[in-house]
């Protein structure tokens, strides 16, 4: 089945020469899943995956993935908390959240 999720994801921005600037932005993708519970677990791990290969916000020192939106085929917004099965993940007004700090970042480019 086919499902839609909308991340919002508050990181930061480049031009380059080593500035960063704070960025917010939403980004929508359609993924493809046989469950909600599996839709729900593949949108983490693109959140996931964006808060890790993003740049970090410098106001916060944090990329931050917000799960704004999973609903299914037929337009039909999913709860969340009820699909949850990890119990570290974070959530903010029942939206699963994920955050990697700049340290996280940096840690991470060692296993590149």
């Amino acid at each position: 089945m086919e499902y839609m999720v909308i991340f919002g994801i508050d990181g930061g921005i480049s031009n380059g020469f080593g500035l960063k600037c704070p960025n917010y932005c939403e980004r929508k993708e359609n993924i493809y899943a046989d469950s909600d519970e599996k839709a729900f677990e593949i949108a983490l791990g693109l959140a996931i995956n964006h808060a890790r290969y993003g740049l970090s916000n410098p106001e916060t020192n944090y990329t931050t993935v917000k799960l704004l939106t999973l609903k299914d085929k037929d337009n039909n917004n999913l709860n969340q908390k009820s699909l949850n099965k990890n119990p570290e993940i974070n959530f903010e007004e029942n939206y699963a959240i994920v955050r990697c700090s700049m340290l996280e970042h940096i840690l991470l480019l060692d296993d590149m």
